[in-house]
């Protein structure tokens, strides 16, 4: 927001993920000499000289239409494996996605009411030094692969294996007989 003493109030918002930026006069419309009271604007060409210069209202369809959809976050996940939450929003922000439209498409995603087409599931990875971990599939997590579960698979095979106790001796036996 751009002010001056309270003389006028010039506030700038981008519109999608473009390069175009709506310019909303907010007060004193009547001595700014503007036609309307919303402008579009984008940086010139040469980036060099740090100019805005108008847009066109083509520019501003345009620019409206770069939208993400909820396809767009699907096709970000693995058909056939989980990704990491932190992973899937670090890749949808360099695909272009705002961090509130990332957010507000996963919360979507992931609601019981989405299509089974473009539904995610959230799956808890076991973490054996603390809290599970977060991470995004296209199927439900089974069963078997909850922390839990696999907490008491991992204990299981530890009373399945057979360690020397510490009164019996341990033997280090060579295979390879000593030949000179």
């Amino acid at each position: 927001m751009l002010t001056g003493f309270f003389r006028t109030i010039i506030t700038v918002a981008p519109i999608g993920n473009s390069r175009v930026f709506k310019f909303n006069l907010a007060k004193r419309f009547e001595q700014s000499g503007w036609i309307l009271q919303h402008q579009l604007f984008k940086w010139h060409e040469d980036r060099s000289k740090r100019l805005w210069v108008p847009a066109s209202s083509s520019e501003e369809s345009q620019a409206q239409k770069t939208g993400k959809t909820l396809q767009d976050l699907y096709s970000l996940v693995p058909a056939s494996d989980t990704i990491p939450k932190s992973s899937l929003q670090l890749n949808a922000q360099s695909g272009g996605f705002t961090r509130a439209q990332f957010r507000g498409l996963l919360d979507e995603a992931l609601s019981e009411s989405t299509p089974d087409s473009l539904r995610l599931y959230p799956w808890s990875i076991y973490n054996p030094r603390g809290q599970p971990g977060v991470a995004i599939g296209r199927s439900p997590q089974p069963d078997d692969q909850t922390p839990h579960a696999v907490k008491l698979a991992l204990q299981q095979q530890g009373k399945n294996r057979k360690y020397p106790s510490k009164n019996s001796p341990i033997r280090e036996t060579d295979p390879t007989p000593n030949t000179p």
